[in-house]
Parts: C-alpha cells; structure tokens; sequence
C-alpha cells in the first residue's frame, strides 16, 4: 500500500510525467489481470512456493523502486511494475487457497474467504 502512495512521488523526482503514472497503473493492472486468470495453474507450484515468490518478487521489485533515483530514465518504473501481478495477485490467490485449506468441512469459513486471504497479504506485506 505505501508503494502506491510514494511511486507518483519517487517518478515526479525522477523526472517522470503524468504520462508514465498513467502507463504504470495500467501496466500494473494488466499484470495482475493475467496472474489472476492463471492462478489455479501457477498454485500448482505448491502454496508455499507461491508465497516464497511473492516475497522474492516483493524484495526485487522494491530493490527496483531504491534503484529507480539512479536509473537513467524513469521509464525504467515499467518493468517493476510488472511484479505487482505477482506480489499482489499471487498473494491474495495464495492466502485464499491457504484459508481454504485450513476451513473446516461444510463451508463454515466459506463466507470469510476473502476477509482471511486479505489479513494473509497485510501480514505477508507487512
């Protein structure tokens, strides 16, 4: 969350327009999109491997951000851009099959999903 409120302030810096503010929400919606749809087969990879790479993707695209004052053009904010489909998607995704799994049988905790999987990704992100 604190990203996306300090990135407009870190490209502005940069010497970053309006332009590439724009081009990175839609870039980072486009990613997130598409880790969304493939969710189900990237789970696959196991739950706790998933959010092994949420946390390598999280550190990577924040090492990117820091980089980002010495960087020789603030375009360069795309490509981090790109990993907000996996350290957002894949960690929602993640925390819900992760309360799923520990749900009771008979669907107790069905209703409760979403409110679990999104204290999952505070706490991961934390």
């Amino acid at each position: 969350g604190t990203q996306l409120f300090f990135l407009p302030a870190i490209c502005t810096a940069a010497g970053g327009s309006e332009t590439l503010m724009g081009l990175s929400l839609t870039v980072t919606c486009v990613a997130e999109t598409l880790v969304f749809y493939f969710l189900p087969h990237i789970l696959q990879l196991g739950i706790r491997r998933c959010m092994h790479l949420v946390c390598a993707a999280f550190l990577v695209r924040m090492g990117c951000y820091a980089a980002l004052a010495y960087a020789p053009t603030p375009w360069l904010v795309l490509p981090a851009e790109v990993l907000h489909g996996l350290t957002f998607a894949l960690a929602w995704g993640g925390g819900c099959a992760y309360c799923e799994q520990l749900a009771p049988p008979g669907g107790v905790l069905a209703d409760r999903l979403p409110a679990c999987a999104g204290t999952t990704c505070v706490l991961l992100c934390a």
